[in-house]
């Protein structure tokens, strides 16, 4: 019936983090811990956009629930050097209540039928799980290496009288893959940075049905940063994003599918700080 409802709410963070040094250079660390997070403003907004000459809608849900976790991390460090580190690390999320943004056609939203109706409602109980890598070393001589890896694997359940059917999709929202690698040169007064950043596809919207649900595509943008220090008062920087030129692409169920194609070609950016 789309009527908004009161309520309130109280909730219990408890904490707990556990050191342990193996050695002078390796230390584990182990952490349990509850959080919460409030709906946005955009998602829980009482108002709505109407397309009246399409008959669509798109709005917020003022009933939305906050999203609850237990959180569990497990991490281990090695310190090489004074100027290498590698890191590993394991993570599980137990989630209530995740909120996703999704889609019907001629559903009856907030007293009328319209053709395309677009909201966010809270899901079933969802579960993230994954791995951490890092490695990163510098030389005397000024040069730098950092390498980052994220694996997160995560199915968030939809409720059984959802609109969208009682189904299991990926976590709303979450690249299964995210990776990061970056060169420089930092020493005296220059500090330059080329790194590259990946993330696979990831489910961007959800819809009737599996075919109808939208993804953003995998993604790799160049960027190169410079910053070189004049003086004790004078930065100059400069940069350049998405060397590569790189386009967003989104699909409905499939790559086969488009749904939206965008380019934004290669920024570029200049400035100055001043410190008095």
């Amino acid at each position: 019936d789309n009527e908004i409802e009161g309520g309130d709410y109280g909730f219990l963070a408890p904490s707990l983090n556990v050191k342990l040094d193996l050695a002078e250079d390796k230390v584990v660390r182990a952490g349990v811990f509850r959080s919460l997070v409030r709906p946005g403003f955009q998602e829980s907004n009482a108002g709505a956009v109407v397309d009246t000459e399409d008959n669509e809608i798109e709005g917020g849900n003022p009933n939305l629930e906050p999203t609850t976790a237990w959180n569990f991390d497990l991490t281990f460090e090695y310190y090489l050097s004074d100027l290498t580190f590698f890191g590993a690390g394991l993570f599980f999320k137990s989630i209530d209540d995740a909120i996703v943004e999704v889609e019907a056609t001629d559903s009856v939203f907030r007293g009328q039928l319209y053709d395309v109706a677009g909201t966010f409602i809270n899901t079933d109980n969802a579960e993230i799980k994954g791995m951490e890598l890092t490695y990163q070393t510098a030389w005397t001589n000024g040069f730098l290496f950092v390498a980052n890896y994220t694996l997160s694997d995560g199915e968030t359940d939809l409720p059984a009288d959802s609109v969208y059917g009682a189904r299991s999709v990926p976590f709303f929202k979450q690249a299964k893959h995210t990776g990061n690698l970056s060169v420089g040169y930092n020493r005296e007064s220059w500090d330059i940075r080329l790194a590259a950043n990946y993330r696979s596809s990831y489910l961007d919207e959800i819809g009737d049905e599996p075919l109808a649900d939208r993804y953003t595509d995998d993604f790799v943008q160049v960027d190169l940063t410079a910053r070189y220090t004049v003086n004790d008062n004078l930065i100059v920087t400069a940069e350049a994003m998405n060397l590569n030129d790189q386009p967003e692409y989104y699909y409905f169920g499939n790559t086969s599918r488009l749904s939206q194609y965008d380019e934004y070609g290669t920024t570029y950016g200049f400035g100055l700080r001043w410190t008095f």
